[in-house]
């Protein structure tokens, strides 16, 4: 298991740097205002000076805004990407070179002020050493660690999955680590830890509650930290929480399994600590009104009946940004690259719905409905406010719930052979390998040339290029993303023949 750990967690930091260098610092959604505050928290700023911003006309914004007293090397960094950001034609050589120096402190402010402030707290300490010229893609990188720990930990859990061979797991962890998931966990924002953590939680969470016995002490802590880092990432996320668990029980828990974990003291001591975490976080956002830190133009002409119809249409758009919108959201990857990856999970989807039991069945229909219901319900209770903000990462923590329990359902099937499974794991190493190339191109050229742009028109003409230039970071994303895919396949393959098949579902 530790091997399997520190394999993965070693990949996928080099898939995510690649990821930090393909754009520029604060090109990724929100990473402007993120920065101050983690800028802030590691100060021991906390809550700042708020002022509330709530106007009556729709065209103005409504936000809540938070200000420090941060160095004021940071204190501009919303003009960073101003030039550029949701002008997808506009390559970033237009934006303002960072200051070298931190400067005395100033004021700053920021929109997400009231979030909490653990992510912040472990990305925010390289700016205690350097400017922002520096410290910024230094944040960056941190987060590359912090979200490739936590995918490891997920990876390493299909080693706890007991008699199941985990191959269809690993197939079903690939497909949920989109180019999305190593987009945002590579930028800094606390949806890189809202994410990864959730998707460790899914895996984690299945193992424990699906084994049998005593479980190790390795797996309940990594099952307890998994689900506290999850809690404590971002304001929705004890809601996500519970829901996660909640189908992980429907599909795997039993009453027998549940007086085994309750009988081990070291697992109820977890579960104790798991819960105290819960109510701090949830306690920590009801104190702070996280819940109303969002900014955005209210929307007071329109009904509640018309205001779920937008968010419902909505949907298609957000299901694109679960697999690959970059950018300010202004960078989609090819529909015809989204659509293949969209299909692997339908055919991952389609076998649970066919070969699991029917628990599985009701817990991926629970999964499906809601990623439409939890974004419908949050856009109604705050469009009188704010409008219609979600976005599609908002309901990643929920989405990687959806290949993995199918690839669950699969692996539990007797029905389901090694060959199969092998092959299942070749062809998705290789889909994976090649969506993210294409996905780290994608991102490159929409700054280094503009995306109407040929794809690697960028090799040959360009005005932005990332640290090191463009050919060394393009020769190191095709080894990195073509190791990353044949350990993809390998896995598959080692688990695939590693325990005997499960018993036929009942």
């Amino acid at each position: 298991m530790r091997r399997v750990w520190w394999t993965a967690f070693a990949l996928l930091v080099l898939v995510g740097t690649v990821w930090a260098f393909a754009s520029p610092v604060m090109a990724s959604p929100d990473e402007t205002a993120h920065a101050v505050k983690a800028v802030a928290t590691v100060r021991g700023q906390i809550r700042g000076s708020e002022m509330v911003v709530n106007e009556r006309d729709p065209k103005l914004l409504n936000r809540v805004l938070t200000t420090y007293q941060i160095p004021e090397g940071y204190g501009a960094l919303d003009a960073v990407p101003a030039c550029y950001a949701f002008y997808p034609k506009i390559p970033a050589n237009c934006a303002p070179f960072l200051p070298a120096e931190a400067g005395p402190d100033g004021p700053a402010s920021t929109y997400v002020g009231r979030y909490p402030p653990t992510y912040y707290a472990i990305v925010g300490w390289p700016s205690l050493l350097a400017g922002p010229a520096r410290s910024l893609r230094a944040m960056r990188l941190v987060s590359v660690v912090l979200s490739a720990a936590l995918l490891a930990t997920a990876a390493s859990a299909i080693v706890d999955l007991g008699r199941r061979r985990g191959g269809p797991v690993v197939v079903g962890l690939a497909l949920a680590i989109t180019p999305s998931v190593m987009f945002i966990g590579s930028s800094i924002n606390p949806s890189a830890l809202e994410i990864t953590a959730a998707t460790a939680t899914w895996v984690t969470a299945l193992a424990l509650v699906s084994g049998v016995g005593v479980p190790t002490r390795s797996l309940v802590v990594r099952t307890a930290v998994s689900i506290s880092a999850f809690a404590l990432a971002r304001p929705v996320s004890p809601l996500f929480v519970a829901l996660a668990l909640a189908a992980v029980w429907l599909v795997a828990g039993s009453r027998d399994r549940a007086r085994e974990l309750w009988s081990d003291r070291f697992a109820r001591g977890a579960g104790f600590v798991v819960a105290a975490v819960g109510v701090v976080a949830t306690a920590y956002i009801l104190a702070t009104g996280a819940f109303g830190s969002a900014q955005g133009f209210p929307i007071t002409d329109k009904s509640n009946v018309e205001i779920a119809r937008f968010s419902l249409a909505e949907f298609p758009w957000r299901g694109r940004q679960l697999v690959g919108v970059f950018g300010w959201l202004d960078t989609p990857l090819n529909p015809a690259t989204i659509v293949v990856w969209l299909g692997a999970v339908a055919v991952l989807v389609g076998a649970a719905l066919v070969l699991g039991r029917a628990r599985d069945r009701l817990g991926l229909a629970a999964i499906a409905a809601a990623l439409v219901v939890v974004p419908t319900i949050a856009e109604l209770a705050g469009a009188r406010q704010v409008g219609t903000v979600w976005q599609g990462r908002y309901s990643l923590p929920l989405a990687v719930g959806l290949p993995l329990v199918a690839a669950f359902a699969v692996d539990r099937s007797a029905r389901v052979t090694g060959r199969v499974v092998r092959a299942a794991g070749t062809v998705t190493g290789v889909l994976v390998a090649v969506v993210m190339t294409v996905s780290v191109a994608t991102s490159v050229r929409r700054y280094a040339t503009g995306a109407d742009n040929p794809l690697l028109g960028y090799l040959s003409a360009s005005v932005w290029s990332p640290p090191g230039g463009q050919w060394p970071l393009f020769v190191a994303t095709i080894i990195v993303m073509i190791t990353y895919g044949g350990a993809i396949a390998a896995f598959t393959w080692h688990r695939a023949a590693a325990d005997p098949p499960a018993p036929a579902a009942t």
